[in-house]
């Protein structure tokens, strides 16, 4: 773990969707301390998340800061925009999804394995099956079904190719249809990824597979699945899956003068 997640977690800062060591390598992000500071760094984009004193709390309150933390306050000299939503689950209620808030998402998430006549495989060992060739296959496929602009495209590819934590839904032909990616830091697991084709309700399948995951209930973390990326219908769908909490993230830029 890099000195900046290391300090977060030792001041007991509630950390965002990008606080993962795993995300800080492959979006680039690198991690700088002096004078009992230490912030991180994009190179195009500069502070990333808040500046943190090594003797607890934020520092250097009036930089930029692109990602806030629950409880930092920029200088008066800073506006604050809002970023996007952090919707945080908790695993352990997918297992019965009872009730009339669960009504929608149980019944389609449900619909995909119902309409298969033979059984889909869910593995991390999909490197054994097939190549790369497939996932970036899969990759191209899902961005062409996508309307608006996708972010962190290259970031994204890292992580479907290389990620350490990937599991992999293979159909009974072999084909690959969909994978869901995480990386995690100590609180949340993050929901990094989840990419597949065009079937009905195979997305929703998906997100149940992850939930429902030995693996990921074992943690016994809450699960930070991000934000809705300003998209009204991606919102709808993870507020459908019934978050326990959802945080606001805000940037912090310098007010327009003259």
């Amino acid at each position: 773990m890099n000195k900046y997640l290391e300090e977060l977690e030792r001041a007991g800062i509630d950390p965002n969707f990008w606080c993962a060591d795993e995300y800080f390598q492959r979006a680039g992000w690198s991690v700088h301390s002096s004078f009992g500071k230490v912030w991180a760094e994009d190179k195009d984009a500069g502070f990333v998340l808040p500046c943190l004193s090594l003797s607890g709390g934020f520092e250097m309150r009036g930089f930029d800061v692109w990602a806030d933390l629950e409880g930092y306050e920029g200088m008066p000299l800073l506006t604050r925009e809002f970023l996007d939503y952090n919707f945080i689950y908790d695993p352990r209620n997918f297992l019965k999804m009872e009730g009339g808030d669960w009504a929608v998402f149980r019944k389609n998430s449900r619909k995909f394995a119902k309409r298969q006549t033979h059984p889909c495989f869910y593995t991390d060992r999909y490197h054994t099956v097939v190549c790369e060739e497939d996932i970036k296959g899969l990759f191209i496929s899902w961005l062409e079904g996508k309307e608006g602009e996708i972010h962190d495209d290259e970031v994204m590819l890292n992580y479907l190719l290389n990620g350490d934590n990937r599991k992999f839904l293979i159909d009974s032909d072999g084909e690959l249809i969909g994978i869901n990616v995480w990386d995690e830091n100590y609180k949340y697991i993050n929901f990094r990824y989840c990419i597949c084709d065009s079937k009905p309700f195979l997305s929703e399948y998906m997100r149940l597979l992850f939930y429902t995951d030995a693996e990921i209930l074992g943690k016994g973390k809450l699960v930070n699945d991000g934000g809705s990326l300003d998209n009204k219908a991606l919102s709808d769908f993870k507020l459908k899956m019934n978050p326990v909490e959802i945080k606001n993230v805000y940037s912090w830029r310098r007010k327009d003068v003259g």
